[in-house]
């Protein structure tokens, strides 16, 4: 599996950024743009750039726990606009003990909300003319993680390190506590709270579903789940299959081996190997496989330098850049 995950890097590095043009200097400027991108990612997924005290690093550590609730369930294109227009406001958690800020909810309809919660629904005030996705559920969770965050602060010794928020104690290496933890906070959703302990530096990865396809098709969920179903389709990861939810992505079941094997294949290559293969290493073996089978398998994404989708379920895509294996 260690070799085989070496080819899919290789292969995203120098195919999935090949234009269909074939052109040699969109080519290598795409490699620059993916290379930037994983480099910076794994740079930031770093516990040690959190463990500060001052309100600083709780700023940092807020501002990824609540932009990973906007992109839960959404179009990444769409999440990154609405970040970009609202951050100047979210990243002050400060600002949601305001009871400007309450809000009532049953499910999805608003019962009460205070001015802000209005502005923001409505893009109004200092909403107006920004994206905003009225998602009622993810901003209920937003406030109320942002209030707990401000107690926090408000009751620690000055000494205190911020991500004892997070982890309220337990060891870094122990993350499923870390997990249940996050998940009883507010954020609901077990891959949002991997998503956002991944880009901080925890040691997993966000299997979501181009990952856990991946995985399905290439064979290693069967080999690393004891008594999984010979017949599992995609559609069963979807949850839309003959199984139900039982063999769903989201379901424990499926994420938990997956991060398993990954940390596995991560131990297994050695930052040697996967330097020569490519020119290239991050030094962030776990942060950086997680995106290039995530680049594996999405769809194009010009910011990201991925011209081609070379993963799906029925085959990989051809090559038409002669020179792709060449830069």
């Amino acid at each position: 599996m260690s070799q085989q995950y070496r080819e899919v890097r290789k292969a995203v590095f120098n195919e999935a950024t090949c234009p269909f043009s074939g052109d040699p200097a969109g080519h290598f400027a795409n490699k620059q743009l993916l290379q930037g991108l994983v480099q910076k990612a794994s740079a930031e997924a770093d516990l040690n750039r959190y463990r500060g005290t001052d309100r600083e690093t709780a700023v940092a550590i807020w501002h990824h726990l609540w932009t990973k609730n906007r992109y839960a369930g959404i179009r990444s294109q769409i999440a990154t606009t609405e970040i970009r227009d609202i951050e100047c406001i979210f990243d002050d958690f400060e600002r949601f003990s305001s009871r400007e800020w309450d809000i009532e909810t049953s499910g999805h309809n608003l019962v009460t909300g205070g001015s802000q919660v209005h502005a923001f629904l409505n893009r109004t005030g200092e909403f107006r003319n920004k994206q905003t996705i009225g998602n009622l559920p993810k901003l209920v969770n937003i406030v109320s993680v942002a209030r707990q965050l401000k107690n926090f602060l408000d009751a620690k010794s000055p000494d205190t390190p911020i991500l004892q928020f997070i982890t309220s104690g337990t060891g870094r290496g122990d993350v499923w506590p870390i997990h249940a933890r996050l998940l009883v906070m507010g954020y609901r959703s077990d891959l949002t709270v991997l998503h956002f302990m991944m880009d901080i530096g925890f040691q997993v990865i966000k299997p979501d579903i181009v990952i856990s396809r991946f995985l399905l098709d290439r064979g290693w969920f069967h080999k690393i789940i004891p008594g999984l179903p010979r017949d599992l389709a995609f559609e069963d990861l979807q949850g839309k299959g003959s199984y139900g939810q039982r063999y769903a992505y989201t379901n424990a079941r499926m994420y938990r081996p997956a991060i398993d094997l990954a940390r596995a294949i991560a131990h297994a290559t050695t930052q040697d190997d996967l330097k020569g293969d490519i020119g290239w290493v991050t030094g962030n073996p776990i942060r950086e496989l997680d995106l290039f089978l995530v680049k594996y398998g999405q769809k194009p994404e010009r910011e990201a330098g991925i011209a081609r989708t070379l993963f799906t379920s029925a085959a990989p895509a051809s090559m038409n850049c002669i020179s792709a294996r060449a830069h």
